[in-house]
């Protein structure tokens, strides 16, 4: 009796989600979903599938964040690694990866504590479960992780991840807010496929798979305040994202950069290893 009550109560979620779907996709806006206390909000990029994107709060806890600053602090000047094209800093955890052979050199290296644990709660919590359900595959489990320091001001210039991955990124962000943008590959008409961006709060986590990591490239402006068109900021409903933004005279909205911000960036690498399930 309760396996078939539990049947009927998921094919009613499941009817009311493809509705709420079909007016998501004649907006080509974004949708949120509140599913076990954790709120999933799928943004749709133009040419890509709807639910492609999906943002989701507070996806750690004050706590949690305080332990990885801190866990991440704590490593030695050695793990550093400075970016050729700019002073910003990195940490690579689960080995180097060479993007001609298009695997880890030395193999894949397990991942520090810290960082296992984070990894396995992208990969195993309830909110990422329900993202990958209606995405209609399972990702990766991650295996390769790059921690990246962002001092105010500074940003990552458009880019795109590459084959060496799948097809999929998780980025955890800490400490301090940022705005990504996203910028079609298709073509150089910004008139017709302009700059859009997401607003990345504090203990947040952005995952975007298939067209959205293919087709598009990605990046973060070097500026201690973000401007962007209210129009243009895809998910600016959210209620934190509301709070931290200011409305300028011209109409469009500011979002400022508070202190250096550390993202964790959770991929898998292709052919690595086996890699298991996210969903046992």
């Amino acid at each position: 009796f309760f396996f078939h009550l539990f049947r009927i109560r998921l094919g009613f979620v499941h009817g009311v989600f493809l509705l709420h779907l079909f007016w998501f996709r004649a907006l080509g806006m974004t949708i949120a979903q509140t599913v076990n206390s954790c709120e999933i909000t799928f943004i749709h990029l133009p040419h890509t599938s709807e639910n492609d994107v999906a943002y989701v709060p507070n996806y750690v806890s004050n706590d949690e964040e305080t332990y990885l600053l801190n866990a991440i602090a704590d490593q030695p000047a050695s793990r550093w690694n400075q970016m050729e094209t700019s002073t910003r800093r990195i940490q690579v955890w689960g080995g180097n990866v060479d993007a001609k052979l298009k695997a880890v050199i030395g193999g894949v290296q397990p991942l520090p504590p810290f960082l296992a644990k984070t990894a396995e709660q992208v990969g195993a919590t309830c909110c990422s479960q329900v993202a990958t359900e209606f995405w209609g595959k399972k990702m990766q489990k991650p295996n390769h992780v790059l921690v990246n320091e962002y001092t105010t001001g500074q940003g990552v210039m458009p880019h795109e991840d590459g084959p060496c991955y799948q097809p999929g990124v998780a980025i955890l962000s800490l400490q301090s807010p940022a705005v990504i943008t996203f910028t079609s590959k298709l073509g150089d008409d910004c008139t017709q496929n302009p700059p859009l961006h997401v607003a990345l709060m504090p203990r947040s986590l952005l995952i975007f798979r298939g067209k959205a990591y293919t087709d598009y490239l990605h990046g973060i402006d070097d500026v201690e305040a973000h401007v962007v068109a209210s129009d243009a900021l895809l998910n600016g409903t959210d209620e934190e994202v509301k709070g931290a933004l200011a409305k300028r005279e011209d109409g469009h909205l500011e979002l400022k950069r508070t202190n250096t911000r550390y993202s964790l960036t959770f991929r898998a690498v292709r052919g690595a290893m086996a890699w298991a399930s996210l969903r046992k």
